[in-house]
């Protein structure tokens, strides 16, 4: 796409994407994790009850989602005008049918990752990404950002065919029919779990991001919206392996209601520093990677990318540990702690944007998630027994260390060879006093035992 679209229409095109995502997201509830955490336990209830709960589920996304449809219908140059700036009217006019089949697409997955299938589910997500790629730069290369509108609606549709052949056929294969009967007391039941972690880790975040476009719009510009995208699309790619593992996490805690502290302590290890180091790593190889797979076109933006990759680590880490208080079903706390700190971030942006520009965009960013990991961390070492709980406190103090440092160097100054090559030389040094003092043997082996456990766990 960065050779078809320019930076800033690359921008616009994240400023579409963003709210298509928010509106779904705002129209969640909660419920998909609801389900996805009873969808998990299924063997352990009357499938008819679970058959109730995902229809009764489903009812209230779509009526939720058909509301925000409508609102955004009828009050659209209203939000045009606030949001989205000198954005084509008519490519606004496509978010409420792109918001329609994107929830067609994402709203059975929960079910599908809460019953474990999740080979099936990583399949799905490789045709999905081929389809809508295909699409996407075919129509791209004909008209444009238009085109890729176009592209981009296609893809959706047909991968939500996709998607409820899936789903279908799952459910019939684990003999859980659809029913529609006590609606009203299964609908109390699954928003009484699902608001208080929507409103913290959904609602708010998709506010945010609808508040963010508007202020890039207005005080950044639609190129550095497009830089901002290129540098989240490299985190993500980071992510893969976290992400994955992170999924798992969820289902396998809810269905087996086990005291997992030796699984997430690994994790907290392990995932860490993947992160952490695979981040170093890529940020000091940056430039000519961008070159390479964007074009010379968006060189202009390297130092966007950086940052937006050392920034993302603490979103990283805050999710995995956000994924464990999920997976025990601590929904109230997870949704109260992360409200506060997206009404933070909200406000920071606000304050700051306006005034010092994107470097506002970092500091409120990065600020607020590594408030709440902080917080999340506390409460993990307050209310759970970790073995060689210094040595984690220990490794995160000196890995948070080197995040700020570099963050610090870059943010003062531009890539440098002689540098960077001390830098590495560093990150070399802090994987190797990782290896030796943080990670045991005792832990390699619990490790391989757990990934054996959670493959078996999975088939």
């Amino acid at each position: 796409m960065t050779f078809l679209l320019t930076p800033a229409d690359l921008g616009r095109y994240n400023a579409l994407l963003t709210t298509v995502t928010s509106l779904f997201a705002m129209s969640g509830l909660g419920i998909g994790l609801v389900l996805q955490r009873e969808s998990a336990k299924h063997a352990n209830q009357k499938n008819e009850v679970l058959g109730e709960m995902i229809t009764t589920g489903f009812i209230c996304m779509a009526f939720c989602m058909f509301l925000l449809i409508v609102l955004f219908t009828f009050f659209h140059e209203e939000i045009s005008g606030s949001f989205f700036g000198d954005l084509d009217p008519a490519l606004i006019k496509w978010i409420p049918l792109l918001a329609l089949f994107y929830f067609l697409v994402q709203s059975p997955l929960t079910i599908i990752l809460g019953m474990g299938l999740f080979k099936l589910y990583s399949l799905r997500n490789l045709i999905e990404a081929f389809i809508t790629g295909l699409c996407i730069l075919t129509f791209g290369y004909f008209w444009h950002l238009e085109g890729v509108i176009y592209g981009l609606a296609i893809s959706l549709f047909v991968n939500a065919g996709i998607v409820w052949l899936i789903f279908s056929r799952s459910i019939l294969r684990e003999q859980i029919a659809l029913r529609y009967g006590n609606l009203r007391k299964n609908a109390r039941r699954i928003l009484a779990q699902g608001i208080p972690y929507f409103v913290g880790n959904t609602f708010i975040g998709s506010a945010a991001n609808i508040v963010l476009i508007g202020l890039f719009s207005r005080d950044i510009g639609y190129s550095e919206l497009g830089y901002l995208r290129i540098g989240l699309s490299l985190a993500t790619i980071l992510m893969v392996v976290p992400n994955a593992i992170k999924t798992v996490t969820v289902t396998f805690i809810a269905r087996l209601e086990v005291n997992a502290i030796r699984l997430q302590s690994l994790q907290i290890r392990y995932l860490f520093f993947l992160i952490i180091t695979s981040t170093l790593l890529l940020v000091h190889v940056l430039k000519p990677i961008v070159s390479l797979i964007f074009g010379n076109a968006y060189d202009a933006g390297v130092n966007v990318y950086i940052m937006v990759l050392l920034i993302n680590v603490f979103f990283s880490l805050h999710q995995i540990l956000n994924s464990f208080i999920a997976g025990r079903g601590e929904l109230m706390y997870s949704g109260i702690i992360n409200s506060v700190i997206v009404i933070l971030y909200i406000l920071c942006a606000v304050f700051l944007v306006p005034h010092i520009g994107i470097n506002g965009y970092y500091i409120a960013f990065g600020g607020s998630y590594f408030l709440g990991l902080v917080i999340f961390l506390v409460h993990e070492f307050r209310t759970h027994a970790y073995d060689n709980l210094n040595h984690i406190v220990v490794f995160l103090a000196g890995s948070f260390l080197l995040i700020a440092a570099s963050m610090i160097y870059y943010s003062f100054y531009p890539p440098h060879l002689s540098i960077d090559a001390l830098s590495v030389m560093g990150i070399l040094v802090y994987a190797l006093v990782c290896y030796k003092y943080l990670f045991k043997e005792e832990e390699r082996i619990a490790l391989h035992q757990t990934v054996l456990k959670m493959r078996r766990f999975i088939k």
